[in-house]
């Protein structure tokens, strides 16, 4: 790192602040460090990471001073322009409406969803090489750190404050500014805003209601042990019953940066606090960048995650669930619990998919402090390399808008708080559970990003994904399998100018 880009923790921690806490303080949710396949669950290679030395153009886009009496949503007529994302709760919701986008601005879209890693790795590829294949890039939390510090992506303040490029009844003001900080630029000094909050999500216990009323289970117990041995007892009432498909409860087991690693922080998170040795945001890293994270208590964090994905609850082969399997096995009915990110409801209520419509709620996870919940945002952010700028802009202003964003209301867990007033979430009204709806407000307002949030994320949290799922998998015991991803990390930070 460069002298003026090495993060000094310090004044780093100061910025993101009680945010980082709130905000960087981070999501998740993999990448740079993706661009090569995970290491064996030995592995000898080191994790490359794309070129970071481009030319960045120096054109940006000079605010108006003058406001236009009418905003002209035709002002790119005739531009086409391609988008890239992931197939998430936001970006499902609003792509149907993509038509109507095209027909009110005469811009052509062309729409790319990819699977999480896919999208990270051709993400990684078009930001670093300048190829400028793709305008706009759906930007989740986690990126921010690693593609603000090349400047990756286009500070968006210029549009925002631009009323020729951005109308009044855009209403900047409805979206937290929390949420605003969250996806600013931690790395350099003008901390410009370089996304668009568009979707929330965070950490949530998702169970069977139905299932908890049959057996007489508590829907909110106080601890992540208390929780574990109802899931036991369970498992336990399903086999007595000859139910030998079905499983008490799943959670993300799957290697790769921002999978496993985002649901095990909270556990990290928690047995950091209740041994009261460090709070966030040092449960990674020490004072001087050390790793800190296989220490006695993040030890013990990963022996709990382990233990409460045994054969005594959880289905075979949990080191290999990612999100998606893990949604998929609760929709489906083979998990009668799961814990996975709020984003997730309008897959839980789709009756084309999901046999549990009606039969499920939302809680939180039953950690130290609940604001260790693990904030997440997905957002709209523009390529450097755009030839289409502007036209790239008003897909993100017309895709962040008010009255979308109601419109398509149910599909997606909205950023906007006015989008939080519609009628079926303001009841709410059934299939929508009222408890997920207040946890995820609740959660929106309050909730901390705990997973490492540095430009050297991706590779970073690579390696600590790849033991925590080794370890589930049973090829390393958990300290074994810390140690070593604690010496990666060193390898990494290292390299990067962390330590004198």
């Amino acid at each position: 790192m460069g002298k003026e880009e090495k993060i000094d923790r310090r004044k780093y921690i100061k910025y993101v602040g009680a945010g980082a806490a709130v905000a960087a303080a981070a999501a998740i949710g993999y990448g740079i460090s993706e661009l090569t396949k995970p290491p064996p669950p030995k592995p000898t290679t080191v994790v490359t990471t794309v070129p970071t030395t481009i030319t960045i153009p120096t054109t940006v886009v000079t605010p108006t001073t003058t406001p236009m009496p009418t905003f002209d949503w035709r002002q790119c007529k005739g531009e086409s322009i391609k988008v890239l994302g992931v197939p998430h709760a936001y970006t499902l919701g609003l792509e149907p409406s993509i038509p109507e986008f095209e027909r009110l601005t005469g811009i052509k879209v062309t729409y790319d969803l990819l699977t999480e890693m896919e999208w990270r790795r051709k993400m990684a590829i078009d930001l670093s090489t300048g190829a400028g294949e793709y305008d706009v890039h759906a930007v989740g939390l986690s990126s921010i750190p690693p593609y603000a510090k090349p400047r990756w992506l286009e500070p968006l303040d210029p549009y925002l404050e631009d009323p020729t490029l951005t109308p009044p009844e855009y209403d900047k003001e409805d979206i937290p500014k929390r949420l605003w900080d969250q996806v600013r630029d931690p790395i350099h000094v003008d901390h410009p805003i370089l996304a668009v909050p568009a979707g929330y999500s965070n950490v949530c216990y998702y169970y069977r209601k139905d299932i908890w009323e049959k057996y007489g289970l508590n829907p909110n117990p106080k601890t992540l042990e208390e929780r574990h041995e109802q899931h036991v007892e369970l498992q336990k009432a399903l086999r007595r019953e000859g139910i030998t498909d079905q499983y008490a409860y799943v959670t993300r087991g799957a290697r790769g940066a921002g999978m496993v690693d985002w649901t095990f922080a909270l556990y990290l998170a928690n047995y950091a606090e209740e041994q009261g040795k460090h709070r966030f945001p040092y449960l990674w890293f020490d004072e001087d960048w050390n790793p800190v994270f296989n220490d006695t208590q993040g030890v013990e964090a990963l022996e709990k995650y382990v233990e409460h994905l045994g054969p005594d609850v959880a289905p075979p082969g949990p080191a290999g669930y990612d999100l998606y399997k893990v949604v998929e096995s609760f929709i489906t009915g083979k998990v009668m619990a799961a814990q996975t990110g709020t984003d997730h409801q309008p897959t839980l209520n789709n009756p084309e998919r999901s046999v549990i419509v009606g039969k499920w709620e939302a809680t939180w996870v039953p950690v130290k402090r609940l604001e260790l919940c693990s904030t997440w945002i997905w957002g709209f952010g523009i390529n450097w390399a755009s030839k289409h700028k502007k036209a790239a802009w008003l897909f993100i202003l017309w895709a962040t808008s008010k009255e979308l964003m109601s419109k398509i209301g149910t599909r997606i867990c909205p950023t906007r708080l006015s989008a939080w007033e519609i009628p079926e979430y303001k009841q709410p009204i059934p299939p929508i559970p009222p408890n997920w709806v207040k946890h995820t407000k609740w959660a929106m307002a309050n909730a901390e990003w705990i997973c490492p949030f540095i430009p050297e994320f991706f590779e970073v949290d690579d390696y600590i994904s790849i033991a925590v799922s080794d370890a589930i998998a049973g090829a390393r015991k958990p300290k074994e399998a810390l140690d070593w991803a604690a010496e990666k990390v060193r390898e990494v930070l290292k390299r990067e100018g962390y330590y004198m």
